[in-house]
């Protein structure tokens, strides 16, 4: 009897143990489930082509603002880009038609200020209190580069012309229409440009300007680019610490945690200017936000990012397919401890 007693015991301890770890994950995921389905509703992003073949994007409800399907300059400035690429590969003029189509979108959507052009976005971002059209240092440079690119499969002088006037808004502040705010640091080229407002100072949208900068100098050999990537250099080596909380970066300088993904970016935008510059501060700059990964935040953000990349993927499963994976987990899940801690049936004393 005292030895059915004993792994009884050991079977009931043994079952809460397993019961704790089960209710553990589960509170974790339903956190996931729940940041995941905010985030979703919130920043579900469409991608469907107009009557051109040039990307719209249904933004759905933003912070609460219903935004609908419009054109976002950076996603068609990357799409034009992309465009290029495979008419200069295959030679398919397809490829050009489709950007020179699409080009023409771009500089519908753009607003001449006099000196400058810039590429806008025509609805409110209430995250960062937007509440009219604003533009952005990454699809500002992208824009500059499809127009570059526009150039030189046309030898259109009107593109080389526009790109030069979408460059000079890099030369204009925030408060006047312009990109960049200029700090006792240097100049920061805004990821989220709109008058009179702080910041917000976003990390990886500077950095990735900073790469397109030299991208652009490099093709067009236009010395304001190479100026401007110098002087946001100098900036981002003075300013890279306040993103660095010891444990983790900050996507902004408000001090919002970089979701696990944006934190990926920096190390990876870190070690291409690295490569460009040959400047071992960014390959430090990479190395050490490389190792928080390995640390308690980013061992959290990275399970809630590869669990909430995988609810994503399963709520585009059709419904039968859901339910055939969602069965077998749960019983999986509530069956274990029965099915493998089961205790000895009772003996006669």
């Amino acid at each position: 009897m005292a030895n059915h007693t004993s792994k009884t015991k050991r079977y009931v301890g043994t079952c809460l143990r397993y019961k704790l770890m089960y209710v553990v994950a589960i509170v974790f995921i339903i956190i996931v489930a729940l940041d995941f389905y905010t985030s979703h509703i919130n920043s579900t992003k469409v991608i469907s082509p107009d009557k051109n073949g040039c990307p719209m994007i249904n933004y759905g409800y933003q912070g609460g603002y219903y935004i609908g399907t419009v054109y976002s300059p950076l996603k068609l400035s990357q799409f034009i880009l992309d465009q290029y690429d495979s008419y200069v590969t295959t030679g398919d003029r397809r490829y050009r038609d489709t950007m020179l189509r699409c080009v023409d979108v771009l500089l519908s959507i753009a607003e001449d200020r006099g000196d400058f052009i810039v590429f806008t976005y025509d609805f409110p971002w209430p995250y960062y209190n937007i509440s009219g059209k604003w533009a952005s240092s990454m699809s500002q440079i992208d824009g500059v580069l499809a127009l570059y690119k526009s150039y030189e499969v046309t030898g259109n002088s009107t593109y080389l012309h526009l790109a030069g006037k979408a460059l000079n808004a890099f030369f204009v502040d925030t408060d006047r229409g312009g990109l960049t705010h200029f700090t006792e640091y240097g100049p920061w080229y805004e990821e989220y440009a709109y008058p009179n407002i702080t910041g917000p100072y976003v990390l990886n949208g500077f950095m990735y300007t900073l790469i397109k900068l030299y991208e652009y100098y490099n093709a067009s050999k236009d010395e304001r680019a190479k100026s401007l990537f110098l002087d946001g250099l100098r900036t981002l080596k003075a300013t890279a610490h306040m993103f660095d909380t010891g444990d983790w970066t900050t996507y902004d300088l408000i001090g919002t945690l970089s979701p696990w993904a944006k934190h990926q970016l920096h190390i990876k935008f870190s070690r291409e200017l690295y490569h460009i510059t040959n400047d071992e501060f960014f390959l430090d700059l990479s190395n050490r936000w490389a190792d928080y990964n390995l640390r308690l935040t980013g061992l959290y953000l990275g399970a809630k990012y590869y669990i909430g990349l995988t609810l994503r993927q399963y709520m585009l499963l059709p419904l039968p397919a859901k339910y055939s994976l969602l069965a077998p987990l749960l019983y999986i899940l509530f069956k274990r401890c029965i099915s493998k801690n089961r205790p000895l049936s009772r003996t006669p004393m």
